[in-house]
């Protein structure tokens, strides 16, 4: 447990759970999404490959702010799971948000690292804000602009990311025990941020484990949206139960059922 958090260790703890079943980690897989899916190993390599990069660019004075603007499912996650291990922030907000909605959140927070599908949607998000926000892009560094400093997701595994130029200070100071931002829709005005603590994470999850406990090993179908409150927690719980969770980003029911029927989902659950 990384004692780094607190002593929560949210992330590990989450993975250690499911060795109590006795499953093979590379051959149980742990999420899934439209375009592909990791097994609980290679969800455990991808978030320690994050972490190095977060850890690269943390700072002692404030925690980092690490925008997640990715399709639901196992970036989405590792990268989620790295910023509760390495104390930063991390901000899901829906990936294919118009460029008016996706700049409502930035104005609300600055971010320091922002996770995207592509480097011409992070432009999309940041706009015209100056300054070394780092951005890591799914595809190809293409849409650079600005002069940010951007990697691909593979150049962040081979460790490029992290010898990026560092942050500066974008002004905001949170609380060091924060763990994640969760915005609200913003349908009523303009989204607001709630903030939540690694152990309040921890609290919720251990609070819920009698009830985890009867999904273990199951395969789990979630419909909603992980950058959405109900779907992120979705996703957390079953990893932290040993489940295989399968995440969809487009709400298609012939194609949902499809899957389903794919990764032998069991339960429905959003």
């Amino acid at each position: 447990m990384n004692e780094g958090c607190y002593g929560v260790g949210v992330c590990e703890e989450m993975l250690d759970f499911f060795v109590r079943y006795e499953f093979d980690k590379a051959q149980r897989w742990a999420i899934a999404n439209e375009r592909g899916k990791w097994n609980y190993l290679q969800l455990q390599q991808k978030i320690n490959a994050v972490r190095k990069s977060l850890a690269a660019h943390n700072s002692m004075d404030r925690p980092l702010t690490v925008f997640i603007a990715l399709p639901g499912g196992p970036e989405f996650t590792a990268v989620v799971l790295a910023c509760l291990e390495e104390n930063a922030v991390g901000i899901p907000i829906p990936y294919k948000s118009t460029n008016m909605e996706a700049r409502q959140y930035v104005r609300v927070i600055d971010p320091d690292i922002l996770f995207v599908e592509s480097a011409s949607s992070a432009e999309a998000i940041l706009g015209a804000i100056e300054g070394s926000v780092l951005v890591v892009s799914l595809s190809n560094a293409d849409g650079a602009q600005r002069g940010r400093s951007i990697a691909t997701w593979e150049e962040m595994e081979a460790g490029g990311f992290i010898e990026s130029t560092n942050p500066g200070s974008t002004g905001h100071r949170l609380p060091r025990e924060l763990g994640m931002i969760q915005f609200t829709s913003g349908s009523t005005g303009m989204p607001k941020g709630i903030m939540i603590s690694r152990k309040n994470i921890t609290a919720y999850l251990e609070n819920n484990s009698g009830f985890l406990e009867t999904f273990a090993t199951d395969s789990v179908f979630c419909p909603m949206p992980q950058c959405h409150a109900f779907g992120g927690t979705v996703v957390l719980e079953h990893i932290w139960a040993g489940s295989s969770i399968y995440v969809s980003n487009q709400f298609v029911p012939a194609d949902d059922i499809l899957r389903m029927r794919e990764g032998k989902c069991g339960v429905i659950q959003c």
